[in-house]
């Protein structure tokens, strides 16, 4: 097994998106970043990367064992194409990666790991770190929405009057997903700003209060990923999350070449997995982000 690293997205992405796209929905992270590389975003200290099998010469999709995706701060994201893992070639990682690590003046330092679980379980056995924290989900997917019954209210557009709230509703969500990365409020109010008018970040109201919020956060070849979904604390247990991901998911299903609306979901949180599963989504397969300590 061999790390072959690229010169550049272009030629990483000529290499792997094909494969990615064969699992569009388990893989929307890879491909939703690799397309946004692909229109000019910013690729500074990304780490893009294949485990092969050096035996392997004609068949691309047999020779990549790994395929490898981190943009800063995140974790590294890790896909075994058919998700077929073979442990030779996490153990190539693990170790390219501890290399990297030793490094105390690297800024590109690898500080946790996202993938299937199966495969993020095998990863964590062979690097031997302590864990800083672990968010365990499902990959949920829609193709057909459930005629479920909702209550009244409406879905809207995020706009400039939404930023006196929005940024402690994404910090909420963060929190309560126990996502560690360095976010306060201000940086995401200027996040938000920036994305005024471009970015689908819906809100839900009702007789206009804001009580729930969704994104359409990617698009796919033939589906639209959706979220972070939340609702406050103080507005729970109402039916908003329901009616808002419902209507975002008919606005979704509508949009050209969308076949399916997809999400994660936390497997430790009953009531959001019987509202996705209330509406039509099933499960995927299960995805694990292990943040380690370094």
């Amino acid at each position: 097994m061999k790390i072959t690293k690229y010169e550049n997205i272009n030629a990483y992405a000529e290499n792997v998106l094909p494969i990615l796209c064969e699992n569009e929905i388990q893989n929307n992270i890879f491909i939703g970043c690799i397309n946004s590389a692909l229109k000019g975003g910013d690729t500074t200290n990304w780490t893009y990367l294949t485990v092969d099998d050096d035996a392997v010469w004609s068949d691309k999709k047999k020779k990549i064992k790994i395929i490898a995706l981190r943009t800063p701060p995140m974790s590294l994201n890790l896909y075994a194409p058919d998700n077929i893992i073979a442990p030779e070639a996490v153990k190539t990682i693990v170790e390219y990666i501890r290399t990297i690590n030793q490094n105390e003046n690297n800024i590109c330092k690898i500080n946790g790991v996202i993938s299937e679980s199966r495969l993020a379980d095998m990863f964590l056995s062979y690097i031997g770190l302590d864990v800083k924290y672990r968010s365990d989900m499902t990959i949920q997917v829609m193709r057909k929405l459930n005629d479920v019954k909702t209550v009244d209210g409406t879905l809207r557009l995020f706009c400039e009057k939404d930023l006196e709230y929005l940024p402690r509703w994404i910090c909420g969500f963060r929190d309560d997903c126990n996502l560690t990365e360095d976010y306060n409020e201000e940086e995401v109010r200027n996040q938000l700003k920036d994305s005024l008018g471009w970015m689908l970040q819906y809100i839900w109201e009702i007789e206009g209060v804001p009580v729930s919020m969704a994104r359409m956060k990617r698009k796919c070849e033939h589906g639209m990923h959706i979220g972070p979904v939340y609702t406050p604390p103080e507005h729970r247990n109402r039916g908003y999350s329901t009616a808002c991901v419902k209507a975002l998911c008919e606005i979704a299903m509508k949009m050209e070449n969308t076949e399916y609306c997809s999400l994660f979901a936390d497997i430790l949180n009953p009531i959001s997995n019987r509202v996705y599963h209330k509406l039509g989504f099933c499960d995927v397969c299960n995805y694990s982000d292990i943040k380690f300590m370094i």
